[in-house]
């Protein structure tokens, strides 16, 4: 009895090793390996030409520039991002630091007219101090949501293209896998189980 069990089990191992790893196609960014190893360029042609009867050259070049663009936006797009984050930081700390010197040097100018004179040049020189920073700001929160839009987009491109290229890749896969058969029957000798590939 337990030979008959360590040989269905043994059976039942090696048919789902061999489905799972036989002529297996994968993506790998914009190329394919075969069975683990990358394919050349015109060893990929050659795959994508006939892929049961259609040819998927022209949509895997389509999938993988789809994915190409997105890979860039979305590199691009978080530079700008960070870069305009880094921007108005620093023209918020810009506006801080002019706001306290602008008041500082206001209220010392107003103080030779009376104490009511350094208080409107306290005023004014803090609204001019924060006013320098604003156009960094401004320009800042400008990059950070342009480059968050792009992000976005790059990501959405990015998955877009790979999906395509790995249904090309299950496609390819399920067109050209052989099916593998057990049989359970009779032999000359009894009972027994058969493997057909």
């Amino acid at each position: 009895m337990k030979r008959l069990f360590l040989t269905c089990f043994l059976l039942l191992v090696s048919v789902a090793l061999w489905g799972q790893y036989a002529g297996v196609a994968k993506r790998s960014g914009t190329h394919i390996k075969l069975d683990g190893e990358r394919l050349t360029p015109e060893q990929q042609v050659a795959l994508l030409s006939d892929i049961g009867g259609v040819d998927y050259n022209e949509p895997w070049t389509r999938a993988a520039k789809l994915r190409n663009t997105g890979l860039g936006l979305t590199i691009g797009g978080s530079v700008v991002s960070v870069a305009g984050l880094a921007t108005t930081f620093i023209g918020a700390v810009a506006s801080a630091f002019g706001a306290a010197i602008g008041a500082a040097a206001g209220a010392i100018g107003g103080s030779i007219g009376g104490e009511e004179a350094a208080q409107q040049g306290a005023q004014q020189g803090a609204q001019q101090g924060a006013n320098a920073g604003s156009p960094y700001i401004t320009g800042g929160l400008v990059a950070t949501f342009t480059g968050l839009a792009a992000t976005v987009t790059g990501v959405t491109l990015l998955s877009v293209g790979g999906t395509r290229m790995r249904r090309i890749t299950d496609t390819y896969n399920e067109t050209n896998r052989e099916s593998a058969r057990l049989y359970f029957g009779p032999t000359a000798s009894g009972v027994g189980l058969a493997l057909q590939f």
